[in-house]
């Protein structure tokens, strides 16, 4: 028996597609188009204008012409130099950087974490900086001229040179243009911060608030931290030229979170470190950033790494009849420590006495001092700072110890601790 089988393709049924007929928006391609060609046209311009000055400067231009000073006349390039310019306008830089950060930061602080939104004085700030922004820079140039060099400066010659017969204050100097630059540039500080610490987490400032920080210690120690590009070397509120670390191991991580750097919560590496996951820490600010990454394979080279505890209290006890500390008084001493949950953060002991270093909160040092004054002599110094330095030299602990009295001290082959103690430099009197 043949058995034939039939292929048969299946027919398909023709598909009926309708397209919506595409709109086009002139006025948005118009200026689409309009702003493209100013861009070239304003590049094309500025290249014209480099183009002249390299064509025409280009004989000019030496080292002497860099390095040496204004000649008789300022005009001939071969005569003159753009030395004093050079250095000018790196010191109008720095001292502008130096005046705009603290006013620009702090304004916009106040605007972002305390000032009502809807309030009169909040839309009065903020119209001001606008209105800032919106200036052309030869306003500010008359402004700075006008307020600082004639009100300013003919003010404080009114008042501690009125009988000389030239101005000393009332004149042009690097002082009065950099206040000018820093107002110029004070709303693009305060926008920048503003838009920085509102990239920071609604959920942080809540959770810091209910677990009792106030507003400032909120701002301090939760805000501000996470707007920092990564895992840095030191506070960059104390200290200039930190450096970001790119890599760390967990164990680093670890001895920096417990001597006080704002790292990571153990708790947190301890599970990664047990399945060998490497995190990441980056900023709110940039998450496009490099960050740190903390894993198990990360060099154990690291630079200098500082933190400092402030508010500590150095604690020193010693017996009333001079016998040796022994074990039943380290027992006792640390009964009472646990019981009033004083975090120790250094401790030294000595035949007849320990000493410990604790962090100052409300009133638990006079607890403990009156706990233990019946058997052992007690005395404290509050308002003290604690450093601890990892991986540290010669250079950098001289650095942080200079114009300190150190009151302990303790050394271990890859870290140190000092307690220090601040105090005026002497002078002679007159």
């Amino acid at each position: 028996m043949d058995i034939k089988t039939t292929n048969r393709t299946p027919t398909r049924e023709p598909l009926s597609r309708s397209f919506d007929r595409v709109k086009v928006d002139w006025t948005s391609l118009l200026m689409t188009v309009a702003t493209g060609f100013c861009v070239v046209l304003i590049l094309a311009m500025l290249a014209v204008i480099l183009a002249y000055i390299g064509w025409h400067g280009a004989d000019a231009f030496s080292l002497r012409f860099i390095s040496s000073g204004v000649g008789q006349d300022m005009f001939d390039a071969k005569q003159t130099g753009v030395l004093p310019m050079i250095l000018g306008t790196c010191a109008r830089v720095m001292l502008m950087t130096l005046f705009v950060m603290p006013m620009g930061v702090i304004t916009a602080v106040y605007l972002t974490e305390y000032a009502p939104p809807g309030s009169r004085i909040t839309r009065i700030l903020r119209g001001a900086v606008n209105n800032l922004a919106g200036v052309p820079s030869i306003v500010f140039g008359l402004f700075g001229l006008g307020f600082f060099i004639s009100f300013v400066g003919g003010g404080l010659d009114n008042l501690f040179n009125a009988d000389a017969t030239a101005p000393h204050f009332r004149s042009p100097a690097l002082i009065w243009a950099s206040l000018t630059l820093a107002i110029m540039t004070m709303p693009v500080v305060i926008v920048a911060t503003e838009e920085s610490l509102r990239s920071i987490p609604q959920g942080l400032r809540s959770a810091s608030l209910a677990l009792g920080a106030t507003k400032l210690q909120t701002i301090t120690r939760v805000v501000l931290p996470q707007a920092l590009p990564g895992i840095l070397t030191g506070d960059p509120r104390r200290f200039d030229q930190v450096s970001k670390m790119d890599h760390i191991s967990y164990r680093e991580a670890i001895e920096m979170t417990y001597y006080g750097a704002q790292v990571i919560h153990p708790k947190t590496i301890k599970p990664l470190q047990n399945k060998h996951i490497p995190l990441l820490v980056k900023s709110f600010v940039d998450p496009e950033g490099s960050g740190t990454v903390i894993s198990t394979d990360a060099e154990d080279a690291y630079p200098p790494i500082v933190s400092v505890e402030e508010d500590q209290a150095l604690i020193r006890i010693s017996t009333k009849d001079f016998s040796f500390v022994a074990e039943h008084h380290m027992s006792f001493l640390f009964k009472h420590i646990a019981d009033i949950r004083l975090q120790v953060n250094l401790m030294q002991n000595t035949a007849i006495s320990f000493v410990i270093c604790v962090n100052d909160v409300d009133d638990k040092v006079e607890q403990f001092a009156k706990a233990v004054e019946d058997t052992f002599k007690v005395n404290f110094e509050r308002g003290l700072d604690l450093f601890t330095v990892r991986h540290y030299n010669d250079a950098i602990l001289n650095n942080l110890k200079q114009g300190k009295i150190i009151l302990a001290e303790e050394k271990m082959p890859k870290t140190t601790q000092f307690v220090t103690k601040t105090v005026p430099a002497m002078t002679l009197k007159n």
